[in-house]
């Protein structure tokens, strides 16, 4: 789940991962019809180097006029920091997926709002 605001207010993204993709879709649109939801950003990772360089390529997708460039890079920076930080996937990653009911949404937002969006990407 990723918060985007806006002067008019705000929509959140959510991430479907399946092997080396995560495609994000409106929340409403997701709650509408999963299957007809259009992805709004979409990311592939190449992960040929993992084994002898330790890194994993990234490409970033992003499939409508609805997110920004910057927006995107926002999401996709939040979204490889809760999976690569073991205290944000513990925290927040695994019982989002997992355990919703100790899923914490408010010390989520709070994170992601003061700490999250604002943190360097990572090289």
């Amino acid at each position: 789940m990723f918060p985007l605001f806006r002067e008019e207010g705000h929509f959140f993204l959510l991430s479907q991962n399946y092997e080396r993709e995560a495609t994000f879709t409106l929340s409403e649109s997701y709650k509408e019809d999963l299957d007809e939801a259009e992805p709004q950003l979409q990311l592939t990772f190449f992960e040929e180097l993992m084994g002898t360089k330790s890194i994993v390529l990234v490409r970033g997708d992003i499939n409508s006029n609805l997110i920004s460039k910057t927006e995107s890079e926002l999401v996709m920076n939040a979204f490889l920091d809760l999976y690569t930080d073991e205290h944000l996937y513990k925290t927040y990653t695994l019982p989002f997926n997992k355990q919703k009911d100790k899923f914490d949404h408010e010390g989520f937002l709070k994170v992601y709002l003061e700490d999250l969006i604002k943190r360097p990407p990572k090289n």
